[in-house]
């Protein structure tokens, strides 16, 4: 299945925040180690850039509440 830039990024932030293995993300996800290593490594890329994009933007860095 492909994703987009934008559900990398979701599905990146979900790891960060809710997993604590790759293997249970993998099976939450019904993906291999592969294809998950592909899409965080993406997210992971497309968060960094959305961060320097806001920062550039406004000279703030964007806080979640």
């Amino acid at each position: 299945m492909e994703y987009t830039k934008k559900e990398c990024q979701k599905m990146y932030l979900d790891w960060v925040n809710n997993f604590l293995s790759d293997i249970k993300f993998a099976e939450y996800y019904n993906l291999n180690l592969s294809e998950i290593d592909n899409i965080l490594d993406i997210g992971r890329k497309y968060n960094k850039l959305q961060g320097e994009k806001y920062y550039q933007n406004t000279g703030r860095i964007k806080q979640n509440k």
